[in-house]
């Protein structure tokens, strides 16, 4: 039976009488402070409402075309309804019930905030592809173990402890609403914001060409080059409706995504940079001076150049460079509005729910792209390739553009997801129906595009004067092999497959100068012999902060084979983003530890947040407190060696220091280090290569990204050799 308040106060009473100490007064009849209701009602309803959404926003800017003040309103509204309700669970519950929604409250904050922040990382990039949930039961179950730990030990301090129960709300929760706050702050003032607010690609004359000349790009997205194979074979009469084609299948791509890829293909060659977010590198590839030259040039021979393709990409300093640009602000209607804020909302309860809840907030990123379709106050591209197909067919080809036009269509293609067959109709597969066929047959919907493309052509009358390039930015297994095939304006001659070794990141950009030139079969790209022994170059990236994120390090890959075989791929540079921090002075005997991004005494380049090198090459830049005038050794403890045998070379200027095969299980290595290679300004950089470093499978397909594994790294430690 519990005591009354009376009964403990007698007792605390007795207890001084005594000389003793007091037992710590525990509340019996509890009742939440309005204060602590408050609180923590503001603080739950802040991280759902608010920072979850808010923060996926900025981290994943380059997903969304809208401005942040587009969603505010709705942000604001489901925040008062969320405090609201918890307020009335937290203040006006009777006794102990209202303690038990404080705690349940309190645990769901900590739990959310944990989920989305600490356990979120290892799931699939949001693409549309299907994820395999049924390989990771046994995260799901660790997953609810934690949350379980959450909720019920909040449950027991409040059973046994009331007061320290209220100051574990307290500071738990100030805790986490203070750096969630500081962490919104971060983000809104260094991340850049999408650029299609303030700018669109119109639609008003999509299929306006002219009698006199075109050159007409189609770029299907994740059209990679083995289903056009597979096509040729299925489907042998495709042949005969693409007379004129030349199907180039040993072309080399651009990057494994799209925007990497983009980048190069709409600014005329400008290979994507390093240390830039999508947004950014956009920017830089259009104003290049590749671009500028590129454009200007089409213009000045003649031709309007008109891009379909994600808004994202052309921005308003694309002014006069890109024809069928306006730089106007897109405001959102209430059904954009409507449609981009479930979806924000959906995000981010896929991120910060519990494992097993997340299947039911998938959200393909695709989708936000298409909310645009909502607003009918502006014409606005977006990625829907049935509606492109149905209006090309009630529409037709409008053939009265006085000038030439340099058209490029960026459909959606063969990405993720699969629910369309070939001619667009819905299709549910069953779970046997392999990804490669599912693929293949939305990638047949791409042919009845091309076909009707052709066939609207012709009606128009435009088809014979039209240059037609049909391509993809980059494949699916193989990112680097996308299709690609040209028919120059006039030719009726057979369909015809070519080896000779092209590359789209080079021989495209020369093509459509030297077609808007009028050289036509004088151009280089036809001048290439068959399977002639080329070195061409393709470029992966990789980002230590996610997929559109800040670039850290450009791999240049030189295929010196055919575009299918991966064996002839081979990484031969490593181009790495400054680190520019602020790091701690290094003093001969401390350790380096956590070597990787967050390392606090060296600038570590090469080597991820799980301090496993990621590419071939890698290195550590220290500054010493005092310059060392003795040789010193050097210890390198290990987490990993990837692989039965991994070698290893390390150097300090042109000095080898290290230069050996190190076995699998082995846990450290050691290696002299003159003093004469330390700077006059005490900086040592070593240097790293992983010559037999193996690639790492970097997603649940398989798909090659060149991203590698060769070890693992524990601790640097550097001693005077004495």
């Amino acid at each position: 039976m519990e005591k009354s308040s009376e009964e403990i106060k007698l007792e605390n009473k007795l207890a001084k009488l005594r000389g003793e100490t007091a037992p710590e007064p525990q509340m019996t009849n509890w009742k939440t402070p309005l204060g602590l209701a408050i609180f923590l009602s503001f603080s739950f309803a802040f991280n759902i409402a608010v920072f979850g959404p808010a923060e996926i926003y900025f981290s994943n800017s380059s997903d969304f075309w809208f401005g942040p003040q587009s969603i505010l309103p709705v942000i604001a509204a489901i925040f008062l309804i969320v405090f609201a309700i918890c307020f009335v669970f937290c203040k006006f519950l009777p006794g102990k019930v209202s303690g038990v929604m404080v705690s349940l409250i309190f645990s769901g904050l900590t739990a959310l905030y944990l989920q989305g922040n600490f356990m979120s990382n290892g799931y699939p990039i949001m693409d549309g592809e299907a994820i395999p949930w049924d390989e990771m039961i046994g995260r799901g179950w660790l997953n609810m173990a934690i949350w379980t730990a959450i909720i019920v030990i909040p449950l027991v301090i409040f059973h046994f402890r009331k007061n320290i129960f209220r100051t574990l709300v307290k500071a738990g929760s100030l805790l986490i609403l203070g750096i969630e706050i500081v962490t919104l702050i971060t983000l809104a003032v260094t991340e850049s914001l999408p650029s299609g607010t303030n700018s669109y690609l119109s639609t008003e004359d999509i299929y306006k060409m002219s009698q006199k000349e075109n050159i007409v790009v189609i770029v299907s997205d994740t059209y990679e080059a083995e289903y056009m194979r597979w096509t040729l074979e299925d489907q042998p009469q495709v042949a005969e409706m693409l007379r004129g084609f030349t199907f180039y299948e040993n072309t080399t791509g651009v990057s494994t995504n799209t925007y990497l890829s983009m980048g190069t293909l709409l600014s005329g060659g400008e290979v994507f940079p390093v240390a830039k977010d999508a947004n950014a590198g956009m920017r830089d590839c259009m104003s290049s001076e590749t671009s500028l030259a590129f454009h200007k040039n089409l213009h000045d021979l003649g031709y309007d150049i008109n891009y379909y393709t994600d808004g994202r990409f052309i921005g308003p300093n694309e002014a006069g460079m890109v024809d069928n640009l306006v730089v106007q602000s897109v405001v959102p209607n209430a059904a954009a509005l409507t449609r981009v804020s479930k979806l924000i909302y959906k995000f981010t309860c896929f991120k910060y729910m519990p494992h097993f809840l997340k299947p039911r907030f998938v959200v393909d990123t695709a989708a936000f792209d298409q909310a645009k379709a909502e607003i009918e106050d502006y014409p606005l591209y977006t990625f829907d390739d049935q509606k492109f197909y149905n209006d090309l067919k009630n529409r037709g080809i409008d053939p009265t553009a006085e000038r030439g036009q340099y058209i490029i269509y960026h459909l959606s293609g063969v990405h993720a997801p699969y629910v369309e067959d070939r001619n667009f109709n819905p299709v549910k597969y069953d779970d046997n129906v392999s990804l490669a066929s599912r693929r293949y047959e939305k990638s047949l919907s791409q042919m009845k595009t091309l076909q009707e493309m052709i066939q609207q052509m012709k009606d128009a009358g435009v088809y014979d004067n039209t240059h037609i390039i049909f391509t993809a930015d980059h494949g699916n297994r193989n990112r680097f092999n996308p299709v690609f095939m040209v028919k120059l304006a006039g030719d009726e001659s057979d369909f015809k497959v070519s080896s000779a070794p092209v590359s789209l990141a080079e021989d495209y950009p020369q093509l459509i100068k030297e077609l808007a030139m009028g050289k036509g079969t004088d151009a280089a790209l036809f001048q290439i012999p068959e399977n002639e022994k080329r070195e061409r170059f393709v470029y992966s990236y990789f980002s230590l902060s996610g997929y559109g994120r800040n670039n850290d390090c450009r791999i240049t890959i030189a295929i010196n084979g055919h575009a299918e075989d991966m064996d002839s791929y081979e990484i031969v540079k490593d181009e790495y983003a400054a680190d520019e921090s602020e790091k701690e002075e290094y003093q001969l005997g401390d350790v380096i530890g956590n070597i990787g991004p967050n390392c606090e005494n060296a600038h570590v380049l090469g080597i991820d947040a799980e301090n496993a090198a990621f590419s071939k090459t890698a290195s550590i830049c220290l500054k010493f407190t005092e310059k060392p005038q003795a040789d010193m050794e050097a210890v390198i403890n290990l987490k990993e060696v990837f692989g039965e045998e991994q070698s290893m070379t390390i150097r300090a200027g042109d000095k080898m220091l290290f230069n050996e095969a190190v076995p699998q299980g082995h846990k450290s290595i050691v290696f002299n280090i003159p003093a004469d290679t330390v700077a006059d300004d005490g900086t040592l950089t070593l240097s790293f290569d992983f010559p037999d470093t193996h690639e790492r499978i970097e997603d649940f397909e398989g798909l090659w990204w060149f991203v590698y594994q060769s070890f693992a790294f524990d601790t640097l430690t550097l001693n005077t050799s004495e």
